[in-house]
């Protein structure tokens, strides 16, 4: 839930509500002044009560408008952060295995400032990839993926398969190797997707990205 909203939204509307309420608390005062008021006195105060109207008109309107920008806006509630402590071939792995010998990378994530919201509608998972140069990342689609795991309350080492198409690139001398956490919506495997962008257009989140080795 995001409460930050409600409680906003809350407020406002007891604003409003509160004011409405002086209002026609206001009028009830001023039609028991105006029996005791000549009619010509009724008159004049008559022109004048119309112009009162106009304050409580303003301050409702500014107290509404200023919804407007949340509502216009792409308004997500908060999922928090995953921050990625280690990625390559391990964190006290040989990285001097060769590349044929080499059956996976991995990568250490910690979940602690996961929100609850993202722990009911996400699970983790993360990708590998040797960047082309020449297309944008979310295009890549040489995606070396790791299984889905539930978010865990600290820490997690994700392992990543790597296939054969990986190898070859690395063999024809691609290098910089980038890796991504993904918080995968529950109705998504990871076999849906080959590249980030149709990840993305999914409802997926890269959580935490680095470069590194090999």
């Amino acid at each position: 839930m995001d409460y930050q909203f409600w409680w906003s939204l809350s407020a406002t509307i007891l604003g409003v509500v509160l004011t409405g309420a002086s209002a026609y608390y206001q009028k009830k005062a001023v039609e028991l002044m105006l029996q005791t008021m000549s009619k010509k006195k009724q008159q004049e105060f008559a022109m004048s009560k119309r112009s009162l109207r106009w304050p409580i008109v303003v301050m409702v309107l500014i107290a509404t408008s200023s919804w407007i920008p949340y509502l216009i806006s792409d308004h997500k509630p908060s999922i928090g952060e995953v921050h990625m402590f280690y990625w390559g071939t391990g964190a006290s792995s040989d990285k001097s295995i060769p590349i044929d010998q080499l059956a996976a990378l991995s990568v250490g994530i910690n979940t602690a400032d996961l929100s609850q919201l993202a722990r009911k509608k996400y699970r983790i998972a993360a990708v590998a990839f040797l960047p082309s140069g020449y297309i944008d990342y979310d295009d890549e689609a040489n995606l070396q993926k790791s299984f889905l795991h539930d978010i865990p309350d600290k820490q997690l080492d994700i392992p990543i398969p790597l296939g054969d198409d990986y190898r070859a690139l690395f063999k024809q001398g691609r290098r910089s190797t980038l890796y991504d956490a993904l918080l995968v919506p529950k109705d998504i495997t990871m076999d849906k997707f080959t590249t980030l962008r149709q990840a993305k257009s999914m409802g997926v989140i890269v959580a935490a990205a680095m470069g590194g080795p090999p």
